[in-house]
Parts: structure tokens; sequence; C-alpha cells
């Protein structure tokens, strides 16, 4: 019985952490500040936009978009992390990708940036 208990123990133990590595990756805004810095104010406001919607998805939804679409980890390196099976990380990362596409304010502000970014290469690039 001991033994279990023990076991059980080490478990919780290594999910904390594994959640805390998730945590400390969850601030996409230091991981979008590498990209170059000719951004808009209305990228920022669109970067401020996604990492609020990030943060806001439930736990597993918000690790496997971050571990996938932000780090570029594979689906076996995510399965292995979260102990979760093949299917369950692709499920979670679909659910988690639709939930953001739902969100009507992100939404409209990636709309705006791709048809601020047309109208800029159909006037050239000396702006006229």
């Amino acid at each position: 019985m001991r033994v279990a208990h023990k076991s059980v123990i080490d478990h919780v133990r290594k999910q904390r952490r594994q959640q805390a590595n998730v945590d400390h990756y969850a601030d996409v805004e230091e991981q979008v500040a590498q990209e170059s810095e000719e951004g808009s104010l209305d990228e920022d406001g669109f970067k401020s936009q996604l990492q609020a919607a990030i943060k806001s998805l439930e736990d597993p939804f918000r690790s496997i978009v971050i571990m996938r679409d932000i780090q570029g980890m594979s689906y076996e390196e995510i399965q292995v992390c979260l102990e979760l099976s093949a299917s369950q990380v692709k499920v979670y990362l679909h659910r988690g990708r639709r939930k953001l596409r739902e969100n009507t304010q992100l939404r409209q502000l990636f709309e705006n940036q791709l048809s601020e970014k047309s109208v800029v290469k159909q006037a050239g690039p000396g702006g006229q």
C-alpha cells in the first residue's frame, strides 16, 4: 500500500513540474517579441489580443496550442510530455484552435491586419 501511495505522490509531483514548464512558456509576448520589431501599433494590438486569447484557454487546450504552434513541438513530443494519446493531442489542438477562431475580437483584428497589408501591397513600395 505504501508503494502505491508513493507512486501517486511521484506522479502528482511530475505533473506539477510539467505544468510549471508549460506555464513558463505561456508568456507568449516574450516569444512573439523575438520576431521582427517592424510591427505597427495594430500588430502590437493584435499580438496582445492573441496573447490574452491564448491565456484564456483552459489548460489542456492552452498547453497544447503553445507547445505545437508557438514552440513547434511535434505531436509525439507533446504526447510524451503530457502523457496523452496521439488522438487526444490532436483533438485538444483542434478544439483549442477552434476556440481561438471563434474569438470575435481576435478575428476582427486579424481581418483588419490582412486588409491593411493588402492595401499597402496594392499601393506599391512608394505608398502611392
